[in-house]
């Protein structure tokens, strides 16, 4: 059993499994078959009794938003000991006439070929001779991405109460106003760690003493070495034990 030091666990003593649940977007979802969420899974495998399993069911994807993880954990219908979460990167972009939107969950045909027009239409419209006459602003509002991420983890909460949160702020970017607001995403997650047993990983904390060459493996995808810093991180805050 997964334990903290002082005996008490995030997770069901009685249960022989642990479910993890990763919720999120291109950083969730990795790069070259490794992420926060499988690395979390292999070490918790390896800290585990022989008679139990950790089992990971990992929604991360590139382009994801709190829309998307709403739409995904109310198909789930399953129970998890544990959900790590990481929306913002692309709740926070900014765009034009932010509330046209098409999911990418569930997709389609008929999805794909319309948010390629609509990216194209987006485009045109941010040209200079169309700019101010066009509303822009993030793709999800805070106020949204507030409630998103409760709805999210009530949803969770209501098939285990024992359920723990693990959300991990975003990663820095390099573009503006996009970085300076993704403060506020993270603020909004870091806060919702007081409704349910849960913690928050402050991202850009974790891995700012790093170059960010060693840190990226692209403008905005971490690094298999940063997400092992993260996963790490995440292991120290559940305190768990042999």
């Amino acid at each position: 059993m997964f334990t903290k030091t002082d005996g008490s666990s995030h997770v069901d003593r009685t249960t022989q499994n642990i479910r993890l649940i990763a919720l999120g977007d291109c950083n969730t979802s990795g790069i070259n078959h490794s992420s926060v969420a499988s690395i979390l899974h292999q070490r918790l495998n390896q800290l585990s009794k022989s008679s139990q399993t950790c089992y990971l069911d990992n929604h991360g994807e590139a382009m994801r938003t709190t829309r998307e993880g709403l739409a995904i954990t109310k198909d789930l219908n399953k129970s998890f000991d544990i959900a790590l979460i990481n929306y913002g990167l692309v709740d926070a972009w900014t765009t034009t006439i932010p509330k046209v939107y098409i999911q990418y969950y569930p997709d389609n045909r008929v999805k794909r070929i319309l948010r390629k027009a609509l990216k194209s239409l987006k485009k045109r419209l941010r040209k200079t001779y169309f700019n101010g006459l066009f509303k822009t602003g993030s793709v999800v509002s805070t106020n949204e991405y507030k409630e998103n991420i409760d709805a999210i983890m009530t949803s969770l909460h209501q098939y285990n109460p024992n359920i723990f949160f693990i959300l991990w702020g975003s990663v820095p970017v390099e573009d503006e106003p996009r970085n300076t607001n993704l403060l506020d995403y993270d603020n909004i997650l870091k806060a919702q760690t007081g409704k349910y047993n849960g913690c928050y990983i402050d991202t850009r904390k974790t891995i700012s003493a790093e170059r960010r060459e060693d840190m990226f493996h692209d403008e905005v995808h971490l690094s298999e070495a940063a997400q092992e810093m993260i996963a790490n991180k995440i292991l120290a805050e559940l305190e768990v034990t042999a």
